[in-house]
């Protein structure tokens, strides 16, 4: 099967290329692109390929953008840092979408709905308008601040103070670029979906950073790596192997 990637983040592009020879040795990716320019052209100038992953955001635009220059024949399968309230309009016309970091289970159930789909599978058609008004509405909604109660008051903390969010004992805690540690109601997975994803990482189970709380990065054993953060923590914080390689990419964007 041979397989066009388009992705802007060369760690990512490498890591989900190893994912699809590891699932299936007959794989073959055939071309990996970064932008709506290069996408168009390698479309209007090579056959069609059996499958394609699309991530939204390129270095030059939406990969929308791309649907509405050419006429794309092959399979879509989208990778995605937005959540499925942002995907709905197009969740039903494509083979599947992945939530980066992707998972290996996932990308296994998507690969194998693209082969029971295969026979009766026609080209791709989006509705463009549709998904650009549904990314924009969704990029709208991120939380710019919060509102948390302390002691007798309550006060509002803006994004912009914010140096990471863990949980602990079932509890979410905010911590203040101050150091300051506030209780909150969201819970991380909930966070996931209102935080800007270009500020904050979900780093493991227990800790989402935002970009300027990271003070320092360790090679870590088992392929982990170790975070210094400010405010210091006394937990300490490791990004796993496998989630590392999309760490490093939301690092150097």
């Amino acid at each position: 099967m041979n397989v066009v990637i388009v992705e802007d983040e060369t760690l990512a592009a490498k890591r989900l290329q190893k994912m699809l020879e590891e699932y299936d040795g007959s794989i073959r990716v055939v071309a990996t692109l970064d932008s709506i320019s290069s996408t168009v052209s390698w479309f209007k100038n090579h056959s069609k390929p059996d499958l394609a992953f699309f991530d939204i955001q390129l270095s030059d635009g939406i990969s929308f953008e791309v649907f509405k220059q050419i006429k794309l024949e092959c399979p879509v399968i989208f990778t995605t840092a937005y959540d499925d309230y942002a995907l709905q309009a197009f969740k039903v016309n494509s083979i599947d979408y992945l939530l980066k970091p992707i998972d290996k289970g996932d990308l296994k159930r998507s690969l194998e709905k693209l082969n029971s789909l295969k026979a009766q599978f026609q080209p791709v058609s989006l509705d463009v308008e549709a998904l650009l008004e549904n990314l924009i509405e969704k990029k709208t909604t991120y939380r710019s601040r919060f509102l948390v109660a302390f002691r007798d008051e309550l006060i509002m903390i803006s994004i912009q103070d914010v140096a990471y969010f863990f949980s602990e004992h079932k509890l979410t805690n905010l911590i203040r670029l101050d150091g300051k540690k506030f209780v909150i109601e969201q819970t991380l997975e909930q966070l996931q979906n209102e935080l800007n994803p270009a500020q904050f990482f979900r780093a493991n189970r227990q800790f989402i950073v935002s970009l300027k709380s990271i003070t320092g990065i360790h090679k870590f054993f088992g392929g982990k790596l170790k975070l210094d953060l400010t405010p210091p923590t006394l937990q300490e914080v490791t990004v796993s192997r496998e989630t590392s390689p999309e760490f490093k990419a939301w690092l150097n964007q």
